[in-house]
């Protein structure tokens, strides 16, 4: 995967200091016209104390949803608006053979979306 984002324009960087108020996956466009971020955050759920509430695929989401938010307050989108104009958010919640995927757009040169 990574390999193929390089080809197609992209510098990849990857969190290996879990925990610290980092996005997993920041993929940046090189172009200078592009200007834009894609910010991928994985959660994989295992133990039988997170999985207790997840009942139903609304649940599944309101999770990614919530992961979402988390990554929208995290310092590294501050650190990001020198390199990009937009930044494309992805939230990926693993639940055993269950995924759900949440994002959204916005944008890093002000303070609206």
């Amino acid at each position: 995967m990574f390999s193929s984002a390089e080809f197609r324009g992209y510098e990849v960087d990857s969190n290996i200091e879990a925990g610290h108020g980092r996005a997993d996956i920041i993929l940046y466009h090189k172009s200078d016209d592009q200007k834009h971020v894609i910010i991928l955050e994985f959660n994989e759920m295992t133990d039988d104390e997170s999985l207790s509430g997840i009942i139903d695929d609304a649940d599944l989401m309101a999770l990614a949803s919530k992961t979402l938010g988390q990554l929208e307050g995290k310092h590294s989108l501050a650190r990001l608006k020198d390199k990009s104009q937009r930044a494309y958010l992805f939230s990926v919640v693993v639940v055993k053979t269950f995924i759900a995927v949440e994002c959204k757009e916005m944008s890093l040169s002000s303070s609206t979306e």
